[in-house]
């Protein structure tokens, strides 16, 4: 039987801290030996050989699925749905919904026969790299590397002389593959498992090295038995810091006594007499138990865990989180006989404690001790945008002609109809009467399927006619459809930009081409508006941003020039701002279009802008920017060539976020595309991806933005700035690659579907439409290809 509770903290020590509780009584009699968390997943292991698997949210648990192995389970590793499982021998499946009760069908072993260093040695600790495509386990003092894709063993790494404790890959993509191991030797190694050598090898500490976690921002942290923690930069040349947990416990515990229990003033007597004379204070006992519990327990360290800068220890005697960028202490509870597993979720943090003398589960929510309320990111604003960003800009008052004009400049004059053989007011009659039998448009909005399967298949008669028509000759750096996804938009390297109508097959390939720009393009964006509204910015290196307004697209709308090159141009705030980066500055340009469509005064363009909002960035150089246009949103993102991401909130005027995710300068910041034919809950548009020349794209929470959630790894990009982008469903995720293909990944669980043989040089880019599952891609080789779900 299962039984919940849910109760707050009522612990003096944690006064600022609601500590939410879930409590699990596990069913059997096998006792709990390790657990592991993935997502909404918490998978238990126990001494009779089970394996469970919790599925828990809003405070309730369901078991989704179970199996029984020969022997106790040693050790659980969940990592992007792959469950690796460490029971005498090692056995992992590719995705966690295939463990049913009871169904072993889906599993797979690692054989170790023909490796006869490990010949009758049972597997031990386990971890999984961040793709979910190699693992690491010990074998007694040795460790051996597994690929799941190759499905072979590649690397058995010998050189610690006692037990391998603790094993974890290095998550930053800049030190490439590199594990971590701690041993009963006292000594703790980073292996390089690319250039298959040992990278760093420590000295012998005082004692054993139990846990190994490496860090983000260059940092690994190391826990010894004695209860010191340890951290080192990621090479381990260096010693940053280090904590004693218990003395550290024990001050903090003092100091919340004494500021609880304030005794009254008393007395105080000053005596002359000898110290053999004078009154001795009596201890009562609940201050000998508090010694006890402060200073002659052993604090053992037991399990390390990360979430962000904060890192969760538990020892024997009580859990503490510590934050590794202040050194100081922001959470310590007491606990007696149990054993942590913290679990990074998709919008939550939350650790669970196993009681060895209860056989209790107990699970911590801390997500308002990571992330507090002042702080809290979210797309949606919490205050409203300052009026400079929302009130229109006026079109100015048109000047009176000039006496030496015609009287008739400003005037429009009906045709008399000699030039027809129909006259004019006939031609105005058929008109009208065409106007009242028109049939009336379906009022019925398309959606955009959900549920659709990936767009991977080649539009071979819309591939053929881009092939017979190409709008370029040179590379092609962006692409974007319209909001209406009735033309596609694309800007190159021969300075032009093309507006091709669609579908390509339909219109024979029929495009109008955009001049005006001296040097490269880098960047093209069309509004969420349509229609006669709908406006297309494109930007160049000669630090020019034309606007042009369909139909019309002989000659640009509007004109911004910049002293620096542009990178980026994008409308923003439902239309209202155009937010231009060039140079070390972001700039939001309040626009008026003049919508003049008479031919005489259009020649007297009254279009105007005006700077209402700048960011002084601090980089030499803003490489990529992003924000949403299709509602009202406070952030922006940016990339510069520090290789910084900031997250920066207009409403507060304040950067909330930054650090840095790459080896590389950001390239490219994609958020979920912008449609308004596809219904999503607010949470799920909390996600965007990063993309950088260090072959990774990353897929963040902006709420917990700390570390990402998702890796995407298999593409080549190490020297070209490529784009990626997020599917209307938001299930899937594009990406170009040096290798002249296509790659498209899946969200959920950052496995790789399908890569596509496109293009005849890198693909730069890659789109998808609003309405349709349809995805374009671009390239270096002037080609445009479409490609669909069927």
């Amino acid at each position: 039987s299962y039984s919940f509770c849910t109760l707050l903290d009522d612990s003096n020590m944690n006064k600022n801290v609601a500590v939410q509780q879930l409590q699990l009584e596990l069913p059997g009699t096998g006792r709990v030996t390790t657990m592991a968390c993935g997502r909404d997943r918490l998978v238990v292991g126990k001494t009779d050989g089970w394996v469970q698997i919790f599925e828990i949210a809003a405070r309730k648990a369901v078991e989704i699925g179970s199996l029984q192995l020969p022997a106790s389970i040693d050790d659980i590793t969940v990592r992007n749905e792959v469950l690796v499982v460490s029971c005498l021998d090692l056995y992992y499946w590719n995705d966690l919904e295939l463990v049913a009760d009871s169904d072993t069908d889906h599993h797979s072993v690692v054989d170790v026969s023909q490796i006869s260093h490990l010949q009758g040695i049972r597997s031990g600790t386990t971890t999984i790299n961040s793709q979910g495509n190699i693992i690491a386990a010990a074998y007694d003092n040795l460790i051996l590397i597994y690929n799941t894709e190759s499905q072979r063993c590649t690397n058995l790494l010998e050189g610690h002389e006692r037990k391998v404790l603790s094993l974890r890959f290095f998550s930053d993509t800049e030190y490439g593959c590199r594990v971590l191991s701690t041993s009963e030797d006292r000594t703790f190694k980073i292996w390089d498992i690319e250039n298959g050598s040992l990278f760093y090898q420590s000295s012998i500490h005082c004692a054993s090295v139990e846990k190994g976690l490496p860090l983000g921002a260059g940092r690994i942290l190391i826990g010894l038995q004695t209860g010191v923690l340890k951290l080192y930069s990621s090479d381990g040349t260096k010693q940053l810091f280090d904590l004693d947990v218990g003395s550290s416990f024990k001050k903090h515990y003092e100091k919340v006594q004494e500021s609880e229990k304030k005794p009254p003033p008393q007395l105080k007597i000053i005596s002359a007499l000898p110290p053999w004379k004078q009154p001795q204070a009596v201890r009562s006992e609940e201050e000998e138990d508090d010694s006890v519990l402060s200073e002659n327990v052993s604090h053992c360290i037991q399990s390390l865990d990360s979430i962000g800068d904060s890192v969760l220890i538990v020892t024997s005697h009580t859990a503490v989180m510590f934050d590794c960028s202040t050194y100081a202490i922001e959470f310590v509870l007491p606990v007696v006989g149990a054993t942590l597993i913290t679990c990074q979720c998709l919008f939550s943090s939350t650790f669970y404690l196993y009681n060895s003398l209860s056989n209790v589960v107990t699970g911590f929510s801390l997500a308002s001790v990571h992330i507090p309320d002042d702080v809290q990111m979210s797309v949606f604003p919490k205050v409203p945008l300052p009026d400079k960003f929302c009130t229109p800009l006026q079109i100015p008052d048109v000047t009176k002609p000039s006496t030496d004009k015609a009287v008739v400049f400003h005037k429009n004059i009906k045709s008399s109809g000699y030039a027809s053989n129909v006259p004019w007011s006939v031609l105005q009659q058929k008109k009208s009467k065409k106007a009242l039998t028109r049939k009336p448009s379906s009022s019925s909005v398309p959606k955009y399927p959900i549920d659709c399967r990936p767009p991977i298949k080649p539009q071979d008669s819309h591939n053929k006619v881009m092939r017979e028509k190409p709008v370029h000759r040179t590379a092609v750096v962006d692409v974007c459809f319209s909001a209406d996804a009735k033309v596609l938009v694309t800007a190159s390297s021969d300075k032009t930009a093309a507006v091709t109508k669609l579908p390509v097959s339909k219109y024979k390939g029929e495009s109008q081409i955009l001049r005006g720009h001296t040097a490269s393009l880098t960047s093209c964006s069309s509004t969420h508006s349509y229609g006669e509204q709908q406006l297309i910015a494109t930007s160049s290196l000669d630090g020019a941003v034309h606007l042009w307004r369909l139909p019309s697209l002989d000659r640009p709308a509007h004109s911004i020039q910049k002293k620096a090159e542009v990178s980026k141009a994008f409308f923003y705030n439902i239309d209202n701002l155009l937010i231009i980066a060039g140079g070390s500055l972001i700039d939001f340009h309040k626009l008026t279009i003049d919508t003049t469509t008479n031919d005489l005064e259009r020649l007297t363009n009254r279009s105007t802008d005006v700077i209402v909002h700048s960011i002084k960035t601090g980089n030499q150089l803003v490489t990529t920017a992003a924000a949403h246009n299709t509602f009202v949103s406070s952030l922006l993102w940016w990339g510069g060539s520090s290789k910084e991401m900031c997250i920066y909130d207009v409403a507060v005027d304040k950067v909330l976020h930054s650090s840095v995710p790459h080896g590389r300068p950001i390239s490219s910041i994609a958020l979920p595309s912008a449609t308004s034919y596809a219904d999503h809950s607010q949470s799920s548009l909390e996600i965007f991806a990063t993309s950088a020349p260090d072959g990774v794209v990353k897929m963040w929470d902006v709420r917990t933005p700390q570390q990402p959630i998702r890796s995407f790894s298999n593409h080549v990009n190490r020297v070209h700035s490529i784009s990626c982008s997020i599917s209307p469903c938001l299930r899937f995720l594009a990406m170009g690659s040096e290798d002249r293909c296509t790659y498209v990944y899946g969200t959920s669980s950052s496995k790789l579907i399908t890569k596509i043989h496109t293009h005849t040089d890198v693909v730069s880019s890659t789109a998808f439409s609003p309405i349709n599952p349809q995805m374009v891609s671009v390239g270096f080789d002037g080609g445009v290809r479409f490609m669909a779900d069927k």
